[in-house]
Order: C-alpha cells, then sequence, then structure tokens
C-alpha cells in the first residue's frame, strides 16, 4: 500500500525499483531486513546499490511517517468528537435513584432473583448476575454499584453465595 503510495510522488530514478517491489506482497517494514530484501530481490549489487537502495527506504520510510501523522490527527479529532458526544450523552434524563435506596435494593434483589429462576442450573456466576441485574436497572433508571451489589447479595437470606456462584435456597 505504502509502496504504490510512493510510486506517485517518487523520483524518476527510483520508479522501476518501486515497480517491482510493488508485485511482492512480503515487503518487509524494518530497516534492515528490507535492505537485504530489497538488494536480493532487485538484484542490486555493486557500488550503488547501497546508494539506491537507501534512497528506496528514506522515500519509503518519510510516505510512512507521514500516514502515521495522518492517522494519529484522524484519531485525534475522532477522540474530540467522541469527548463532545460523551459530555451530550452523559447528561442524565431521569434522575438516578440512591443506590442505597429500599426501592433499589428491592429491585435488585427481584431481579436477582428472576435471573437466578431463568439460568438453566439456577447458578450464576457473580459477575454474569450483576451485569444481567445492572441491564435491568438502568432500563428503568437506576444504578447500583459493585460493592453495593455485594452487600444486597449477601444480605438477602434467600439468596447464597458460594465463592462466585449465586443461588436460589430451595
Amino acid at each position: 500500500e505504502i509502496i504504490n503510495e510512493a510510486l506517485i510522488s517518487s523520483p524518476p530514478a527510483l520508479i522501476s525499483h518501486l515497480e517491482s517491489l510493488s508485485t511482492y506482497d512480503n515487503v518487509p517494514r524494518k530497516e534492515k531486513a528490507f535492505r537485504n530484501f530489497a538488494s536480493n530481490s532487485l538484484r542490486l549489487r555493486g557500488g550503488n546499490s547501497a546508494s539506491i537502495v537507501e534512497s528506496i527506504w528514506n522515500h519509503l520510510n518519510s510516505i510512512r511517517q507521514e500516514k502515521i501523522k495522518e492517522k494519529k490527527v484522524k484519531e485525534e479529532a475522532q477522540e474530540d468528537t467522541k469527548k463532545d458526544n460523551a459530555i451530550c450523552i452523559s447528561i442524565p434524563t431521569k434522575p438516578k435513584a440512591n443506590t442505597t435506596g429500599k426501592d433499589t435494593k428491592k429491585a435488585v434483589i427481584k431481579a436477582v432473583k428472576k435471573a437466578l429462576k431463568k439460568a438453566p442450573t439456577g447458578k450464576l456466576k457473580m459477575k454474569d448476575l450483576r451485569k444481567l441485574v445492572s441491564e435491568k436497572l438502568e432500563a428503568k433508571g437506576q444504578k447500583i454499584d459493585k460493592k453495593d451489589f455485594k452487600v444486597v447479595i449477601e444480605g438477602e437470606t434467600e439468596i447464597i453465595l458460594e465463592g462466585k456462584v449465586v443461588s436460589i435456597k430451595q
């Protein structure tokens, strides 16, 4: 890709060499490997060959550096737009409920029980259960932290916590 772009802006003396290199799929990106590859594949031997290979490398390297700079500029622009979008998105439309409120605790317990009943074995890992419950709560405009979630689970008598696995008492 870089070689094809280099053909457009290359000096006339390098065009034939770059055309030959563009036919190869496995052109190295590191300097030493590229020099060996170019001198062997282009059959450049003798006194002038080192300067030709060096000029090819310098030309390709300058184009590669330009592409890297362009890519960084694009990424920075995308990050700026993402930050602007994130600021707009992060403004809540509904007020979030207090995570220690009774309503939230009840909603968590209810969602946990439903999720565990839907599970084929009646058991779920804490992480998976927390994700499921968090999704349900966020849909209702509520939120709960990891620590608060664990406290609610441990405080409930109908829910059993065995290491990282949560199940319902039967």
